[in-house]
């Protein structure tokens, strides 16, 4: 029995066994998410044996209005579905050793940031970044200004210079939005999702990583066979 919850962000700590699985897990699910028509963002692994954490972040494709709760219990059904086969079948490779909560939620505001075409979609939102380049790390925060040929290029505001990256050399991103950024977003989500047929309103809920609200069902303590 898994149980499926929705909370913010945890942190986590290196364990290279753990780490192997949570890609492979990540690589075998995140074409069958798409299928969906909905983006796997992130596919952690946490805690320790016995008492794992399979954490999983969701996203709908540009223009498509924010992730809705019917979003993640279909992934989370589809996950859990296949994950009880795969201990069935005995296959090692995919199974998640001992007891573990399967936990599915929208992206949250620091929602991470992977492809060209992210950068692309959230120009003009602030970002947190870790570059690395011959060895040297650096940490940038600024707007999301362009995202073309392969760069991305930073306001860093303060009338500092223009700060110029390429795609390549970034190890980490994460949007970090200022409150009338995550606002600004939210109303684009709502028409998006109005424009959808979607008429239930985007709570903020809806955003931020944790339950959302829009049924009377609550993804806290319900469980999946």
């Amino acid at each position: 029995m898994l149980q499926v919850m929705t909370t913010p962000n945890s942190k986590t700590t290196a364990n290279p066994k753990r780490d192997a699985l949570a890609e492979r897990l990540a690589a075998y699910f995140s074409p069958r998410v798409a299928e969906l028509g909905l983006d796997l963002l992130q596919l952690r692994l946490l805690g320790a044996r016995g008492a794992m954490r399979l954490d999983v972040r969701i996203d709908r494709q540009a223009g498509h209005g924010a992730v809705r709760l019917n979003d993640c219990r279909r992934v989370s059904r589809l996950l859990s579905t296949q994950l009880d086969a795969f201990e069935a079948e005995g296959n090692a490779d995919l199974t998640i050793d001992g007891a573990y909560e399967l936990e599915v939620s929208s992206p949250g505001m620091d929602r991470v940031l992977r492809h060209e075409a992210d950068f692309q979609r959230f120009l003009g939102m602030t970002a947190k970044l870790i570059a690395r380049r011959e060895g040297v790390q650096e940490s940038v925060i600024g707007v999301l200004e362009s995202c073309e040929d392969g760069a991305l290029t930073i306001d860093l505001g303060k009338k500092k210079p223009r700060k110029v990256v390429s795609l390549s050399d970034i190890a980490q991103a994460n949007l970090a939005p200022t409150f009338a950024e995550w606002l600004a977003l939210g109303e684009k989500l709502k028409r998006e999702s109005a424009q959808l047929g979607e008429a239930e309103s985007v709570e903020a809920t809806d955003l931020d990583g944790e339950a959302l609200d829009d049924d009377a069902d609550d993804l806290d303590d319900q469980t999946v066979d």
